[in-house]
């Protein structure tokens, strides 16, 4: 049995049980390329290089193998592998390409999804298949359940290709992409995921359930509904039978954790209902049967549409931001005293904007023995939609390039 070497590359725990089973069946790792923390333990544990880019690979390999990755691999990368690159694709090609396929495949109500892994080549997931799995979709399927369920046949996938390639009997399977659909980074649901009561109630179920992660990461947006004039999340909804006489967002029953609520056909009842702070509510203290919930106008709803596709391409430049941002203590100020005072700066008014930034970073500079902080900016030309984009925003600083910074994270 020949032994085959490899390069990994991801972020995701799927690359561990991977590299398991890769090992297992006697190949070599000869490196792996991974920002996150899980993988870098189990790599020392087993003795493999990790490195931080792509880029820091240099010696030829037989595979190059693309795990939960999201990052472009440079085609001089590419080529390290003498035997070709296989990527894992969470959906069946050629119908889900791109990211977020098992969301996209629950707000489109299919019945089947599946994983591929396929050869890198061409466009973004073009490649020849060399390995697919295909299950079917319970009713009541979540973002969580499925993306579970392409975890463990992502695994069986692998294993089975890795047996193919020990063998030299890899297959290779061209896509007809004449019935590829790409789903973009950046495509969100419309109306920002606000619910709309005039849909049918199995749509609205499909909805919320597509953005149910459990406690994991969200990366499309949370179902929401309005009520007088506020948006509050919907962790959990389902369909119900409704004949009586309604018009959608008619309230036909509540207590404090659940409501059901009229729709365009049918009702649906809605629970694991918070504010956009993460609190839980109770509802029949916001609304009572024969009450009603809101309904958007149409022009609402593309605002709301245009406000998310407006920031969702610097999406992970804020999460990094928030991420890595660190409180600052002002010593100069007396603690402890139970009292804070907001002092709004308009920058905009100033006579010598650059003047009055380098004065406020001499300050904070002073006050917190650092010449180095995290600073909230907001800007009046920021598109807003009820609490639905932030107003502030997150840049790091320094007493010396302030403007700059502040100039930078505007734009």
């Amino acid at each position: 049995m020949p032994k085959l070497t490899s390069y990994l590359i991801g972020d995701g725990s799927l690359l561990i049980q991977c590299g398991e089973a890769w090992l297992e069946q006697g190949h070599d790792i000869a490196g792996l390329v991974t920002q996150a923390s899980e993988i870098i333990d189990w790599a020392k544990d087993r003795g493999i290089a990790v490195h931080a880019a792509a880029t820091d690979l240099k010696d030829p390999v037989d595979w190059l193998f693309s795990i939960a990755n999201l990052k472009v691999i440079p085609q001089s990368v590419l080529d390290l592998g003498q035997s070709g690159a296989i990527n894992f694709h969470d959906g069946p090609l050629p119908r889900y390409a791109g990211l977020n396929a098992p969301l996209w495949a629950l707000l489109n109500r299919e019945k089947r999804h599946g994983i591929t892994w396929h050869m890198i080549e061409g466009g973004v997931d073009e490649g020849d298949i060399v390995e697919q799995r295909l299950f079917d979709l319970s009713v009541d399927e979540t973002a969580l359940t499925l993306n579970t369920k392409c975890y463990e046949a992502g695994i069986e996938g692998f294993r089975s290709l890795v047996k193919k390639l020990t063998a030299g009997d890899l297959q290779r399977k061209p896509q007809d992409l004449s019935l590829r659909t790409l789903y973009k980074r950046d495509e969100r649901p419309e109306a920002a995921a606000v619910i709309d009561l005039r849909k049918d109630a199995s749509q609205i179920a499909a909805l919320v359930r597509a953005l149910d992660h459990g406690a994991y990461w969200n990366p499309l947006a949370m179902a929401k509904v309005a009520i007088k004039g506020r948006l509050f999340t919907v962790g959990k909804a389902e369909s119900k039978d409704w004949v009586g006489p309604s018009v959608p967002g008619d309230v036909l029953d509540v207590n404090a954790s659940e409501m059901m609520v009229a729709t365009g056909g049918g009702a649906v009842q809605l629970a694991e209902v918070k504010d956009l702070q993460g609190n839980s509510v109770s509802l029949n203290s916001l609304v009572s049967v024969g009450g009603a919930l809101d309904l958007l106008s149409r022009e609402t709803q593309a605002h709301f549409s245009a406000a998310l596709a407006s920031v969702s391409p610097f999406e992970a430049y804020h999460r990094s931001a928030l991420q890595q941002a660190e409180k600052s203590r002002f010593s100069l100020l007396q603690e402890n005293t139970g009292q804070a005072r907001m002092l709004r700066i308009d920058l905009a008014a100033s006579n010598d904007r650059d003047a009055l930034l380098e004065a406020f970073a001499a300050t904070v500079s002073l006050s917190c023995d650092t010449d180095r902080f995290d600073l909230g900016i907001s800007s009046r030309d920021w598109v807003q939609a009820q609490d639905i984009v932030s107003d502030w925003a997150m840049t790091t600083c320094d007493k010396a390039s302030i403007c700059a910074a502040v100039d930078a994270a505007l734009a």
